[in-house]
């Protein structure tokens, strides 16, 4: 069954992606590729709220859909915490 657990993470992600855009653009650091970059896991993880509620609203939120979801949510936050980290890495290294 998808819980709240998996909501709070998707609105969690939705801050993490808003705070490390205003951290960038402060820094003066934020560019084209970044804007880009985040746009994209945003639209993701807006595409798999769609995809939760919608889950919920048919009454199929449990099982494999509900295991699919967690995994691809899973997926997304890693992909967001590896975008970050490759920019912070640029970031030190001046590049």
């Amino acid at each position: 069954m998808i819980d709240k657990a998996l909501s709070d993470k998707l609105a969690a992600l939705a801050g993490r992606i808003e705070a490390r855009i205003a951290e960038l653009k402060a820094r003066g650091d934020f560019a084209d590729v970044h804007a880009a970059a985040f746009a994209d896991i945003d639209a993701k993880r807006t595409a798999l709220e769609a995809r939760m509620e919608s889950l919920v609203a048919t009454g199929n939120a449990g099982g494999a859909a509900a295991l699919e979801l967690a995994r691809d949510v899973d997926a997304l936050v890693d992909g967001f915490e590896s975008a970050v980290f490759s920019i912070d890495a640029k970031a030190v290294r001046g590049a």
